[in-house]
């Protein structure tokens, strides 16, 4: 439903029986949005996919009227109109406006009409009750007009410092709040929560500066408390004056108070904000993005925002809000968008597998990889780039995410986790996945495929390895030592050399170990090597790549360092990241990627939240 029915108990009206929002945004190429409100859409996406051109068209939707051309060109129209939810009466409306806007006042002592901060154009009760009722009888264009000024925040970067600076006393007592700061001198318990906020990001507490014709944010406290009315203001006056202006200040914390200030009034049921974190550090984005969440819910507000930071989604996924996860991706001129629903958003939040890894960025980028460890991403990582300097790789290196899975288990999660917003994914195992059939078979189908399609190539390259095997006997363990010491035989026999030893004896007691060890060269025999290059050609293909030498050391095979960061350190050094199996792997993760993000645009309803 766009509408709910309104009930005029009073000719005056209630001012609480209104409520607007966007129930759904609909865009050019027939998709639409569901939007929570009240509630967080976040908007993300790689780069130039078109996250601001998205709010900015949703701004000038509420801004314009059914007359008015668009301002943006037919070529880059992504938003077609919107669908509002609204409730109240007209009445209703009337009330909300003399609570929530100036009555403003003309030299004969007529009243003007409606205006406050940002919207000085007049708007007479008979009218605003008129076009509020006209929006509620048809709420589908989604235009508000001369309404959108008191009902709609633009929060860029511009009006958050605007919404920052000073602003003019009231000329009557009784005078409704036309900015927040005359909300804040009404309810003193906004200034010390903003306050409090404040320092907890910047150190540094806030005072709303009530002793001149213009309000103003200082930073500080004062040592005197503050007068009463009766009383002499002279020394709390300098007080004040000793501290310096919020304006003053950088634009970081500016950018944060301004961004609050309307929030933290709750004035404008609707906000929109273009890259909330500019100008934060990390932690404070966080916070920011905590701090949204709440007052959204605390005060029933709407925020749609774009952002490019994964720093802001942490911050909302940890309000208790309902948010809405709107992925966009672009080819060529068209975008499309896929949408996670709050309820998947927050069903998904609860594993520790997003919670606590770098998947979020995944958002962010064109395409993810997921591979085994920490070192494997970095290594991979170093593998594309020198690739890439080589021979520019279809998609670029900045464009791709590596996420450690820290484990073969973890992947299928994170597959899902991805997969749920478009994003296009890759998995990156070591080659002896094929010795646990059911997480191949996880793997496979949590990337869309069929394991009927595998199951014969695997059963025919695999079988050598799970025929009866015989234990090893002395002449087992004497080649192991002989192939491991023969050209080291002045060397100290130290826990390295032994564990290598070791290893080959594992190697012949358990066959499955020499996928690690010798890569595919470890299929024996014409028909499994036969079936075993079909099943790892038809596993790229649907994006489960694994490692053919083996294992990540095995790029690095004169590397004598372990495992870890050890490892992983030697082997950069020693540009072991520019050989040609290096540059062969990170080169099939590459095609296969570049396989499911081109899937992934030809089938944009494919898993939509309708």
């Amino acid at each position: 439903m766009s509408t709910e029915p309104a009930t005029e108990t009073t000719t005056e009206g209630e001012s609480g029986n209104v409520a607007i929002n966007i129930a759904t945004i609909r865009l050019r190429n027939g998709q639409e949005i569901p939007l929570p409100g009240p509630g967080v859409t976040a908007i993300v996406g790689g780069n130039n996919v078109g996250k601001s051109t998205l709010l900015k068209q949703v701004l000038e939707c509420l801004d314009r009227s059914p007359s008015t051309p668009h301002r943006f060109g037919a070529g880059y129209r992504l938003v077609d109109s919107l669908l509002l939810h609204v409730r109240g009466s007209g009445s209703d409306f009337v009330a909300w406006l003399r609570d929530n806007a100036d009555l403003g006042v003309s030299r004969g002592g007529r009243a003007q009409g409606f205006v406050r901060f940002g919207q000085q154009q007049p708007l007479d009760a008979v009218s605003a009750k008129n076009k509020w009722e006209h929006l509620y009888s048809d709420p589908s264009p989604g235009y508000l007009v001369d309404l959108a000024g008191f009902l709609v925040l633009n929060a860029d970067w511009e009006n958050r410092r605007n919404m920052s600076g000073g602003v003019e006393i009231r000329q009557d007592a009784d005078s409704a709040p036309q900015h927040p700061f005359h909300g804040m001198q009404d309810d003193h318990s906004l200034v010390r929560r903003l306050s409090e906020m404040t320092e907890r990001l910047f150190g540094a507490p806030l005072t709303l500066d009530v002793t001149g014709r213009t309000l103003t944010l200082r930073v500080g406290s004062s040592r005197i408390p503050a007068p009463r009315l009766d009383e002499s203001h002279a020394a709390y006056r300098a007080e004040m004056a000793g501290l310096p202006q919020l304006s003053e200040q950088g634009d970081g914390m500016r950018s944060f108070v301004g961004l609050l200030l309307p929030l933290l009034t709750a004035k404008y049921p609707i906000v929109v904000i273009d890259e909330p974190e500019a100008f934060l550090h990390p932690p404070q984005a966080a916070e920011m993005g905590r701090i949204l969440g709440t007052l959204a819910s605390e005060n029933k507000v709407q925020i749609i925002l774009a952002t490019h930071d994964r720093n802001i989604l942490r911050g909302l996924l940890d309000a208790n809000v309902p948010i809405s996860i709107v992925r966009l991706h672009r080819t060529g001129n068209a975008t499309t968008a896929h949408q996670l629903e709050p309820s998947a958003v927050r069903a998904l939040w609860t594993s520790p597998t997003l919670r606590y890894t770098n998947v979020l960025d995944g958002l962010f980028h064109r395409v993810a990889v997921v591979a085994e460890a920490d070192r494997d991403c970095h290594f991979y990582a170093a593998a594309l780039t020198e690739a890439n300097r080589l021979a520019p790789s279809q998609i670029p290196p900045s464009e791709v995410h590596f996420i450690p899975s820290y484990g073969k288990q973890a992947m299928a999660g994170l597959i899902k986790a991805l997969t749920a917003v478009r994003v296009p994914v890759v998995v990156s195992p070591d080659l002896d996945i094929l010795s646990s059939k059911q997480e191949l078979v996880t793997l496979v189908q949590a990337l869309g495929g069929d394991w009927s399609e595998f199951d014969r190539d695997y059963r025919v390259a695999t079988a050598p390895f799970v025929s009866p095997r015989e234990p090893a006997r002395c002449r087992d363990a004497l080649n192991a030592v002989t192939s491991i010491l023969q050209n080291r035989l002045d060397d100290v026999y130290d826990s390295k050399i032994r564990e290598s030893v070791m290893a080959q004896l594992r190697s012949r007691e358990n066959p499955w170990k020499n996928l690690k060890t010798a890569g595919d060269r470890a299929f024996q025999g014409a028909q499994a090597i036969a079936a075993g290059q079909r099943l790892l050609k038809a596993l790229d293909a649907i994006g489960v790549v694994t490692v053919r030498v083996g294992e990540l050391e095995r790029f690095a095979r004169t590397i004598d360092e372990g495992k870890g960061v050890a490892w992983l350190t030697a082997a950069l050094n020693a540009g072991e990241h520019r050989t040609q199996d290096a540059a062969d792997h990170v080169r099939r993760v590459i095609t296969a990627a570049a396989t499911k993000e081109a899937h992934a645009a030809r089938t944009p309803r494919d898993g939509y939240a309708q």
